[in-house]
């Protein structure tokens, strides 16, 4: 039997932690809570056993939520941290950004609160990994490019800037675009549906927050480990965005291109973590799968540990995005191991669209040698594998003549 999940709920107004208890009495039997009102409270607690989830009230006195999240990052990374916050101006998601997964607004809507504890408990279920938990748990940000950076400020430079002209500066850069989806997506912002492509994130967010994200990543990327991965994480975007204009093509249906797009491009966020955090690790597995022409995955599944698509789709899943992404990443390499719940489309459409690009750039006599063919005729896109492959000769035709 899976055990317990721990969850520790921090406020310093007692009537919010007693509306937390009464709301959430019905899971005491799955989830063993526990609820203090002071930051100093919470870490004693945690002193006893660890948490799996602490969800933290952001204004505190003493000790605030920021500050309470920081030192949890700090003593168990393993633990998933959520803000619970009535304040959604710039300065306060700016400050919890590198310390909070997801954001939650206060008063918490107990329907909201209930779905996201349940989908976090979910997922940890799924990655029952404590080097993947610990190495999500860690990361303060993922850093954006310094050119993108520059965009964005030369593009608020102008006055008649438009929103589709910022988005296309975000798609080109994965962790930015991650990290719009991820404030998007929280329930600071209080949208009535799940946000899927950086085009529909981008209206919701001022172009200033915006910039200050962008900054604030740039600026995190500081430690000699970090920029021993930079080169190794420059060359993995511009792999992303390959695969996002090929999945983009390839969608069956028009409506749905903008998020293929964005699934390809969040589809090796997971290999950027390792950049970032284990670089070493990650040009060993790139290296190798250069000299054997073996995709990543492949070369992965000869040595030890978890794959890079799991590492991504728990750190989307711990971010809450959308769960047909988080699908759509942790299945690229195995579709036919998706619930059936897995949209097909856009299933197959990630898988091909990763396989041909990375079996291209190994130079692979026969790209479509990858393709899980059992899944291609489930999806309806067999016979369509061979024009598939024709389009993504000629992207990478065009890419080459850029």
């Amino acid at each position: 039997m899976t055990a317990m999940k721990r969850i520790l709920f921090v406020d310093d107004e007692v009537q919010v932690l007693e509306g937390l208890r009464d709301n959430l009495r019905r899971h005491r039997r799955q989830w063993a809570m526990v609820f203090v009102s002071s930051a100093q409270a919470a870490l004693t607690e945690m002193e006893k056993e660890p948490f799996d989830i602490v969800v933290s009230d952001m204004q505190m006195p003493g000790t605030d939520g920021a500050a309470l999240l920081g030192l949890v990052r700090e003593r168990c990374p393993r633990t998933v941290r959520l803000i619970l916050s009535g304040q959604a101006n710039r300065d306060t998601i700016l400050r919890a950004i590198p310390l909070a997964h997801q954001f939650l607004s206060k008063p918490c809507d107990p329907l909201v609160l209930r779905t996201t504890l349940e989908r976090l408990c979910a997922l940890q279920d799924l990655v029952d990994n404590d080097s993947v938990r610990s190495m999500v748990g860690e990361l303060g940000a993922l850093p954006s490019l310094p050119r993108t950076v520059a965009e964005l400020g030369h593009a608020i430079e102008c006055t008649d800037v438009s929103s589709q002209r910022i988005a296309e500066i975000v798609k080109r850069d994965p962790p930015l675009a991650a990290k719009v989806l991820q404030l998007t997506n929280s329930a600071f912002f209080g949208l009535p549906t799940q946000t899927n492509t950086v085009e529909a994130a981008i209206k919701y967010l001022g172009v200033e927050l915006l910039t200050a994200l962008a900054q604030g990543a740039h600026a995190f990327v500081a430690s000699d480990q970090a920029k021993n991965g930079a080169e190794l994480a420059d060359a993995l975007q511009q792999r992303a965005i390959s695969v996002a204009r090929l999945a983009k093509r390839l969608a069956p249906d028009p409506k749905n291109a903008e998020l293929a797009f964005t699934a390809g491009l969040l589809h090796n966020l997971g290999m950027m973590l390792l950049a970032l955090q284990a670089p070493e690790c990650a040009k060993r597995i790139v290296s190798a799968s250069v000299g054997a022409r073996k995709p990543w995955h492949v070369v992965e599944a000869e040595g030890t540990g978890p794959g890079y698509a799991l590492i991504g789709a728990y750190l989307l899943g711990t971010w809450g995005l959308p769960l047909e992404l988080v699908e759509a990443v942790a299945y690229q390499h195995a579709p036919n191991a998706a619930p059936a719940r897995c949209p097909l489309e856009l299933m197959a459409t990630i898988h091909v669209a990763t396989t041909l690009v990375e079996s291209m750039s190994l130079g692979a006599d026969e790209p479509l040698a990858g393709v899980d063919v059992a899944f291609a005729a489930r999806a309806g896109i067999l016979e369509k594998l061979p024009s598939y492959l024709n389009i993504a000769r000629q992207d990478l035709s065009s890419a080459r003549g850029m």
